[in-house]
């Protein structure tokens, strides 16, 4: 590399610098097969670039970066003039790699032709033919490849300039081409692989992200649901479906949970009936019936406390159990309650209630509810 002149040496780091980045990009990144060939044209100017840093010989280093773009401008060409045919493609791909793994083993030696009159000629050819497929891109209006053909077009009069004026100004004039031609091939590399990559990331991301937006919102919906119904999740079994409140197991075992945990406290517990239940019904049908249950289920709910607990004790029976309640103020509940009740109609319906008290009317459930039903059927009386 220090045999060349100093521009050949900035020339030389151009393309080891572009062709590395673009090559092993392809290599990392799955493509499609033109953008897989795209990428494996820079595999030629690569290792001609590193001939060209091996090669003690000034002459034949300089012939090897210029074949190198030389045969780069070839290889973009021929792969953008195929890149809808698949076999084609597949040739291409073999003959980008055979060509410079060819000229490392035989050591091939381009400095014969450098300046042979063929070259300028070609050159010359190949500056008049990208300009022509630039223009007929911006004709038809096919805007997808005019970056990469801007940068083979730079890339190009980089090396005829040189061989028209061997001037200073001429070389300084080449390497901007040079480097601008080689700017304009990554920013369409990366526009067609791995921005586009990222942009299919950011929209799957996005989708993932409403999916689960909407998984959550239903999960709150359903969540809030369960707290309207006053149970928690892990007490859905214990429920009945049709009110929201405890079934008579659920209720009668939190009744005898309570008084082994406060054998000492008091509490009430109201037994309600829906009066001539079964003349609503057999009347108006099964559904009217459900909807007194329901009803009342509603207004016990609109008068329990936060530490009181409501059970459907059977089918037109609910168990208000009152922590902390003597049997006074659970009259006065059930004087409440029956004022609510008288308020309700399609159907109305009237009730009767009993009230027990723990633990001056018994000392166990069994009992409790025994004394709630005799003061309930009292209450009928």
């Amino acid at each position: 590399m220090f045999y060349i002149v100093l521009e050949n040496q900035i020339h030389l780091l151009i393309i080891l610098i572009f062709s590395a980045y673009i090559y092993l990009s392809s290599l990392t990144i799955r493509l499609e097969p033109f953008m897989k060939n795209l990428g494996t044209s820079f595999f030629t100017p690569l290792v001609l670039g590193i001939m060209s840093f091996l090669s003690l010989n000034t002459s034949i280093s300089e012939s090897y970066l210029f074949y190198a773009e030389l045969i780069l401008i070839a290889a973009v060409l021929i792969s953008a003039a195929f890149k809808n045919t698949k076999e084609i493609n597949t040739l291409v791909y073999f003959l980008l790699y055979a060509f410079p793994l060819a000229t490392v083993m035989l050591n091939i030696n381009f400095d014969i032709l450098h300046n042979h009159i063929i070259l300028k000629v070609s050159l010359f050819s190949l500056l008049g033919i990208i300009l022509l497929v630039i223009i007929i891109s911006i004709a038809t209006k096919r805007h997808s490849l005019i970056v990469l053909y801007s940068g083979i077009f730079s890339i190009c009069a980089s090396l005829v300039i040189p061989r028209i004026n061997s001037s200073n100004i001429a070389g300084i004039a080449s390497l901007l081409l040079k480097a601008s031609g080689y700017t304009f091939c990554v920013y369409f590399f990366y526009k067609s692989s791995v921005h586009r990559l990222e942009s299919e990331y950011a929209k799957v991301s996005g989708e993932l992200n409403r999916i689960n937006e909407n998984i959550q919102r239903e999960i709150n919906l359903r969540t809030a649901h369960i707290d309207q119904l006053s149970v928690r999740p892990q007490d859905v079994r214990k429920t009945d479906m049709l009110t929201g409140t405890y079934t008579n197991k659920a209720i009668l075992d939190f009744i005898e949970m309570y008084i082994e945990k406060n054998p000492n406290s008091e509490f009430s517990v109201l037994l309600v009936d829906i009066d001539n239940f079964n003349v609503i019904s057999s009347k108006l049908g099964k559904n009217a019936g459900n909807k007194c249950i329901r009803d009342l289920a509603d207004m016990l709910k609109s008068i329990a406390r936060n530490d009181d607990k409501i059970g459907r004790f059977d089918d037109n029976r609910f168990l208000l159990v009152m922590p902390g309640t003597g049997t006074s103020d659970a009259y006065a509940v059930v004087e409440q309650l029956k004022a609510k009740v008288e308020t309700t109609s399609t159907p109305h319906f009237k009730i009767s209630a009993g009230v027990a008290s723990y633990p001056s009317d018994a000392g166990n459930v069994k009992d409790i509810i025994t004394t709630a039903k005799k003061s309930l059927y009292a209450s009928k009386k």
